[in-house]
Order: structure tokens, then sequence, then C-alpha cells
């Protein structure tokens, strides 16, 4: 998934936005969240808190320290 593309960022912010609208999902787990792009966290984060005040994300990291718990509410190491 190439996360540096704009049409990909739409596409899954428009995924996360419809699992809310339409099953009222709460949050949702980022596998590999140690090699996500950290802008592509950043527009996820912004839009998620947009669609649902305390929607939560969870990173998966696998291996060593990550700053995504800047965009999300936990990281598992």
């Amino acid at each position: 998934m190439n996360q540096h593309d704009p049409a990909v960022r739409d596409y899954i912010c428009d995924v996360v936005r419809f699992w809310v609208w339409e099953f009222d999902i709460d949050g949702i787990r980022l596998d590999a969240a140690d090699i996500m792009d950290f802008e592509y966290m950043k527009t996820l984060r912004r839009m998620a808190s947009e669609v649902k005040v305390d929607f939560w994300l969870m990173g998966e990291v696998i291996h060593g320290n990550s700053p995504t718990g800047q965009m999300t509410e936990r990281c598992t190491p």
C-alpha cells in the first residue's frame, strides 16, 4: 500500500468512516505501525478524531521503540 499516494490515504479514510457510520466501531488496530509513514498516521489520527471523538487507534510495534504513540492510544511491543 502506497501510503504517500493521496488517493490511497483518501480511500483508507473513507473505509474507516464507513465502518464507523455503518457499524459504529470504536477503533482499529494497525499492524506493523512502526513501519507506517508518520504523515499518513497523522492524517488517519486527525480523520478518526473528527469522525468519532473517542475513536481508538492501537499500533502494533514489532521491533524497538516507535514514536507512533503520538498518533495512537497504545503501542504494543
